[in-house]
């Protein structure tokens, strides 16, 4: 994705991920499209403590990060001290069915999927949580 971003705007794009195979591939990736180290570069980190200065961003795109993560709300605030005032946050993220309404055989199956796709936030993002956190 931060490749396609940089070729389609001409913005400067930096990628971050937890897991070093993941960025050796967005960094072999974006060497054969062109791309190395132009607009773009890749490093390993962790979203609850990142590894730039405040207000260093025009923008983030994250994708999955609260429900991979166990303290979602770390998350947001570090995506909102790394944007500028007035930037934007552009998010995909997954939510579930509230527990109330979830039978226990369909709580159990979420908590299974969760855990095996180590996604511990999930289960703290029903339907409309995020929202709340971004306010």
């Amino acid at each position: 994705m931060a490749r396609t971003i940089a070729q389609a705007s001409g913005v400067h794009v930096t990628g971050m991920d937890g897991i070093e195979s993941d960025i050796a591939i967005a960094r072999r990736r974006s060497a054969r499209a062109g791309e190395p180290g132009a607009r773009t570069q890749f490093l390993k980190a962790n979203d609850h403590t990142l590894p730039f200065a405040d207000t260093s961003f025009d923008g983030v795109y994250t994708m999955e990060s609260c429900v991979h993560s166990p303290a979602p709300q770390q998350v947001l605030s570090e995506f909102h001290r790394v944007l500028r005032p007035g930037k934007r946050l552009v998010m995909f993220e997954y939510s579930s069915t509230p527990e109330a309404q979830l039978s226990p055989r369909a709580r159990s199956a979420l908590v299974r999927v969760c855990e095996l796709s180590a996604m511990p936030g999930m289960l703290n993002l029903p339907h409309g949580e995020l929202e709340r956190l971004l306010q």
